[in-house]
This record gives structure tokens, C-alpha cells and sequence, in this order.
């Protein structure tokens, strides 16, 4: 008899990975470049909300800034476990009465239903010649527009739900890089902070980085077993696995 995949939402949060969360929210700020070279922050500013993300976001894909390679394409499962951290970072940062992380929990079980539930963030980035100098080469937005989103589990394709939650495009990376996507998903009143204004993006949306950040579930059940979610599109096979049961390194905190 299978085994099959849910969203594994039991009636409370994992405790140890509520704890997690409100320790990260004690911790200071680091830029993507520090924490992708795990370096010490230099800054009094506490972390964000996106130091929650740890093993439940995989990379899809990276961009050249002409020195350096950026990830800038990502995969986050909206696990049990990131929900309980991100719920004990808000709880830590806002001081939650009793009651309140419970009531969001059980809210966000609700809107995330019974099978995982992954948010697939796409770009589009100028190209940069070698080291950054000369001009940049405009996009082709084709590899956000013209794809197909499918799981793939012991050989057997499953086909995937998927919704665009956002589309954007910015002057800079950054830009893009602070949209808050919960703010346009079902899970906003959930997971947005009490300190974070609505976002507004600008009328006329203008600049070379593109972004779209997608709401993608099995449309079938899948199994309790390695699940690999892949984005197809003409150029490129973007792919990352998850593992099932996830294991959570508490001790990474």
C-alpha cells in the first residue's frame, strides 16, 4: 500500500522549528552575498523574514553580474517546518499573546490543503559581458512565458497546478529581490507582518529585471518519496529535488 505525499500540517507546528524561527528573529541582517558566503553580518539591523527559508528553498537557477554568479531562481516548499519557523519569527518579532500563533497556524493549514504546495520564482536578468563592463543585453522574457511545470517521482510524471501569484519588472535586482509574494497569495493575512507595509509597485513598471513568482502543487496525489519539480521551457531544464520525509537541521540555527 502507498504511502501518500500531504502536506504533512499536523493539528500544531513543529515545535523545534517554532523555536528556530524566534531565534532567527534574535539574529542581525545579512545580505544574499554574506549569507550565500555565510559571512558575519555587519550591520545592526535584524535579519528578515527570508533567514526562515533554510533547506525548503533549492535553487533553479543563477545570473552572471559579470563577476560573480547571483541565485536568482528558486523553488520553496511550503513545508510544515518553514511555516512553524516563519510563524515563530513573527511571534518573536511582534510578541504574539497566547493563541495567536495557533490561530495562524491553523489558517495556514487550511489555505495550503492536502497535497505540498511550492512557490517557483522565475527572472529574467540583463545579460552582463565578462567583469561587468560594456553595456548590458536586454532579456528575452520567453523563458518566464513559454514554459511547463511538471513533478517528476520515480519515473512517472505528475502534472502540476499552477497559478502566477506576481509579475514584475525593475530597474535593479534588488528591486525584486524585497518583493514580499505573500502579500499576493491566500496565505497574506497569514504570514505578513505586522511592521511590513502593502506593497505598491510602481504604475509604470520599468527596467530590465524580470520576475514571476508561481503557485505550483501536484494536481494528483504523489507519494511519500524524492519528489523533483521541473520547469521546462525552450533553452533550459531547471530542476531541484526534495526529499521526503525533509530532514531539518535544527543544529544550523
Amino acid at each position: 500500500m502507498l504511502t501518500l505525499l500531504g502536506s504533512s500540517f499536523g493539528e500544531a507546528p513543529n515545535q523545534q522549528q517554532v523555536e528556530l524561527g524566534r531565534k532567527l528573529a534574535r539574529q542581525y541582517d545579512r545580505d544574499h552575498w554574506q549569507r550565500q558566503l555565510e559571512l558575519p553580518p555587519n550591520t545592526g539591523q535584524l535579519a528578515s523574514i527570508l533567514e526562515v527559508y533554510r533547506e525548503d528553498r533549492r535553487v533553479l537557477g543563477t545570473w552572471s553580474e559579470g563577476i560573480r554568479k547571483l541565485d536568482v531562481e528558486w523553488a520553496i516548499r511550503l513545508s510544515p517546518e518553514l511555516m512553524s519557523r516563519w510563524l515563530g519569527f513573527l511571534s518573536e518579532r511582534e510578541a504574539w499573546g497566547d493563541g495567536e500563533l495557533d490561530r495562524r497556524w491553523h489558517s495556514v493549514r487550511q489555505q495550503v490543503g492536502d497535497r505540498p504546495v511550492f512557490i517557483v520564482v522565475l527572472s529574467a536578468f540583463p545579460r552582463k559581458e565578462r567583469l561587468g563592463f560594456g553595456d548590458s543585453i536586454a532579456p528575452s522574457t520567453e523563458e518566464l512565458d513559454n514554459i511547463r511545470v511538471v513533478f517528476e517521482q520515480k519515473g512517472r510524471i505528475v502534472e502540476a497546478a499552477t497559478y502566477e501569484v506576481w509579475r514584475q519588472k525593475a530597474e535593479t535586482r534588488s528591486e525584486l529581490d524585497m518583493v514580499p509574494w505573500w502579500q499576493f497569495s491566500r496565505l497574506k493575512f497569514d504570514l505578513a507582518s505586522m511592521f511590513e507595509k502593502d506593497f505598491e509597485p510602481p504604475i509604470i513598471q520599468r527596467g530590465d529585471y524580470y520576475r514571476t513568482w508561481s503557485w505550483v502543487t501536484p494536481a494528483t496525489d504523489v507519494e511519500e518519496a524524492a519528489l523533483t519539480l521541473k520547469v521546462l521551457s525552450k533553452r533550459k531544464i531547471r530542476e531541484t529535488t526534495f526529499e521526503f520525509p525533509a530532514i531539518c537541521d535544527i543544529a544550523k540555527g
